[in-house]
């Protein structure tokens, strides 16, 4: 995954991306039995992953992982564990 600026075509990697932040077990297909969940908005700088980092456990817990894009990359600023 990667985002692009429009108005200068300059590409980005996500957080979530191979060698991007600092979650590595974030990277596609490795996240959760099931697919990631990302959500942003046009006129935010805020995007909201939910996933589960080392699927692979048995001990796997869901979290949300709140990133703010400033100086032209993620900022992680919060991790929230989800109740299921």
């Amino acid at each position: 995954m990667a985002m692009s600026d429009a108005e200068t075509g300059t590409v980005y990697s996500l957080p979530i991306s191979e060698g991007g932040f600092a979650l590595p077990m974030l990277v596609f297909p490795n996240s959760a039995g099931r697919a990631a969940e990302v959500q942003y908005r046009k006129d935010s700088r805020l995007m909201i992953i939910r996933a589960t980092p080392h699927a692979d456990r048995r001990d796997a817990i869901p979290n949300a992982f709140y990133f703010l894009w400033e100086t032209n990359r993620w900022t992680l600023l919060r991790r929230v564990r989800i109740e299921e």
